[in-house]
């Protein structure tokens, strides 16, 4: 890639066990790189039209409508404010207005930005992804801000309705702080069951700085299951893996991965279920050799362990001098 990268991310797109490597570019045409799994990558963005926004930045896998494949984020960005204002008011430029492309479970994608609600600007920096209220779809937080010290564009959330759009509650939830933000965090911080999000704040200059802002989240009714893998074959982190949750005849699907740019979201992975009152089975992909472990009957509601190498599970106690492994 002989691109300005702001951004790389490994994913299995095709689900051929074979992992591979999209390239955010900044002043540029994005890139996907496909595994061939002899050696070989092939750049095939422009095959399959996920090349803009032409001025990225922030980028990231996920399955953003829970079908069990990978879809892409691509963020756009704008070292000023004028787009953005235009982009509000109905006028948009697609080469600073961010993308999310949605994987049809073929290898291809499709543009799904404007009907899913996301067409605008906004000078996207740092951002991430996680489920605030327990529903199983992730939402989208936007850390936004460009240089000067008279930026100020108000950071953004999006709440994900089921897949099928994303409806701006910025202001509803609180989080439209105006200050420039920057690397960008998911994690159940406080042990409650619910995703908690935390944000490095501050312009580039010294003279811009501010303090870092932790947002608690509370009042969630849906249930929840938190899991920790450790891997054996698979790398003790178990980077890749994939989970399938069964309840109530409803899939739920997320994979072991630490979310956007300039962020690194918890690994432990907390997923919600809605009102499933006990789950049925889990599924996991280990990624090492695709080989899928089965759990059946786990209580909701609490935290677990799971290694590769054994069978069953354990429920992690949360205590100052446990070491959890």
């Amino acid at each position: 890639n002989d691109r300005y990268c702001k951004s790389s991310d490994w994913g299995d797109y095709n689900n051929d066990g074979l992992i591979d490597l999209f390239i955010s570019n900044f002043a540029g045409e994005n890139r996907l790189y496909k595994n061939f799994g002899n050696g070989l990558f092939k750049d095939i963005a422009r095959e399959i039209g996920i090349t803009d926004p032409y001025y990225s930045f922030t980028s990231w896998f996920w399955d953003y409508d829970n079908d069990g494949d990978l879809d892409i984020f691509s963020s756009g960005y704008e070292n000023g404010i004028i787009k953005s204002i235009e982009s509000f008011m109905g006028k948009v430029d697609s080469n600073y207005s961010l993308k999310l492309y949605e994987n049809n479970g073929e290898g291809l994608y499709r543009d799904n930005t404007q009907s899913l609600g996301l067409l605008k600007v906004h000078s996207t920096m740092g951002a991430n992804f996680g489920d605030v209220n327990n529903d199983g779809y992730d939402d989208l937080y936007l850390g936004t801000g460009y240089p000067a010290i008279d930026s100020f564009v108000p950071n953004a959330f999006y709440f994900n309705k089921e897949g099928l759009s994303f409806v701006d509650k910025t202001h509803i939830y609180g989080l439209g702080h105006i200050q420039k933000g920057h690397g960008v965090a998911f994690a159940d911080y406080d042990l409650d069951g619910d995703l908690d999000i935390f944000e490095q704040m501050g312009g580039f200059y010294l003279s811009d700085g501010f303090t870092n802002i932790l947002y608690q989240n509370s009042n969630i009714t849906n249930n929840w299951i938190g899991i920790k893998l450790i891997g054996d074959k698979s790398g003790k982190i178990a980077l890749g893996a994939k989970l399938n949750l069964v309840c109530d005849n409803k899939n739920y699907n997320n994979i072991v991965e630490p979310g956007g740019s300039f962020g690194s979201s918890s690994l432990i992975k907390v997923m919600g279920i809605q009102d499933c009152k006990n789950i049925d089975k889990l599924y996991i992909t280990w990624p090492r050799d695709q080989s899928i472990q089965e759990i059946n009957n786990i209580a909701v509601n609490q935290y677990i362990l799971i290694k590769e190498s054994e069978l069953g599970y354990k429920k992690i106690n949360f205590k100052v001098g446990n070491k959890i492994e």
